[in-house]
């Protein structure tokens, strides 16, 4: 089998923005990877490094509009 030749890279906002959209009471994490076409195991690995802190050198501050997510 073949090496894949094309990655996809996260930029640190997307990361931050996809794991605080993840913490959202009664949004699951499955949901949200599915609406941004990632793999669950991706978003629970940058809420890994967040928490660790290893996945932002200064942490991000991302402001989510709770009325727009869950219309």
């Amino acid at each position: 089998m073949a090496r894949r030749k094309h990655y996809n890279f996260y930029t640190d906002e997307f990361k931050a923005t996809a794991v605080a959209l993840s913490k959202i009471d009664n949004i699951r994490a499955k949901d949200v990877a599915e609406a941004l076409c990632i793999h669950p195991i991706m978003l629970y690995r940058w809420r890994m490094e967040i928490r660790n802190g290893t996945l932002m050198s200064k942490p991000k501050q991302v402001n989510i509009d709770l009325k727009l997510v869950l219309n």
